[in-house]
């Protein structure tokens, strides 16, 4: 699996909720830890992340995770 330390996240839980931005900071073979901007801290699975990567002006606005597309 690649390794995503310092990869950019975007989480939206809904219209309810504030959408949040964060950073990887810890790589498990089988998932994340995220530091969100409000200081709360998430595991997510590595798969979910990997089948959600948009480019940065692309996220969508459903319910879900998204990986941040790295600049190439």
């Amino acid at each position: 699996m690649r390794r995503l330390l310092g990869r950019r996240v975007f989480a939206v839980y809904g219209a309810m909720y504030p959408e949040n931005e964060g950073v990887v900071y810890a790589d498990n073979p089988e998932g994340v830890w995220v530091q969100f901007e409000n200081g709360a801290r998430e595991y997510i699975a590595k798969f979910r992340l990997l089948c959600n990567e948009y480019a940065e002006y692309d996220v969508p606005t459903a319910v879900g995770v998204y990986l941040i597309a790295e600049n190439v």
